[in-house]
């Protein structure tokens, strides 16, 4: 079977989030938070922009069934990434990225 290597064809302007620990978030929400941030952060020449912007607001919509105490439980668990991605060199987008995912998506307020 052969191996591919994805970051030999990677575009340059596709934004990978980094790594995010296990013990911080579910496997799916993490997962969910990669692909977000791809979408979000690539360049127009990684991503269709029209595109990336229906495929955000669908995220959205569905983020918006969870419960008001669910996702309050998230932001506390983004905002311990936040700080781990602080400590980790993240750069200011992707910090900038996980502290304002869920109020970003219009379904969390830090006031609620």
């Amino acid at each position: 079977m052969m191996e591919i290597n994805i970051h030999e064809w990677k575009d340059k302007s596709a934004y990978i989030l980094p790594g995010i620990p296990e013990s911080m978030l579910e496997p799916e929400f993490a997962a969910l938070l990669h692909i977000v941030a791809f979408i979000e952060l690539s360049g127009d020449s990684a991503i269709d922009p029209v595109a990336s912007a229906e495929a955000l607001e669908n995220v959205c919509v569905y983020l918006s069934r969870i419960k008001m105490e669910r996702l309050r439980q998230i932001q506390k668990q983004l905002e311990l990434i936040s700080v781990y991605g602080q400590k980790m060199g993240w750069s200011g987008d992707a910090i900038e990225f996980v502290e304002g995912f869920l109020e970003n998506c219009g379904v969390f307020d830090e006031k609620t």
